[in-house]
């Protein structure tokens, strides 16, 4: 995690945690990992990215916007909408 303006942003590393956490938690036998590292990164930086562009302190809207992300992009070999959630849940 980085903090930046009172935000506790999340990285890739989080990310990649999060994804582990949740496949060993529900389906050990799935592979766990990054399939696409440049997704992965488009993704952990958009709320960010939205909340400087659009000048917006609204964090559900934020961790809506890294949930989205996270499911269109599909960085994950496997638990790529289970990461979402958790991932978007963590950062509120």
């Amino acid at each position: 995690m980085h903090h930046s303006e009172g935000i506790r942003w999340l990285d890739c590393d989080d990310l990649v945690m999060i994804n582990q956490v949740v496949i060993r938690q529900y389906t050990p036998q799935e592979t766990t990992g990054v399939m696409d590292q440049g997704s992965l990164e488009s993704a952990q930086q958009a709320p960010a990215i939205t909340r400087h562009y659009e000048q917006t302190e609204d964090m559900f809207l934020l961790a809506a916007i890294l949930i989205s992300r996270i499911i269109q992009n599909h960085p994950f070999h496997n638990g790529n909408k289970r990461t979402a959630y958790a991932a978007g849940r963590m950062l509120l």
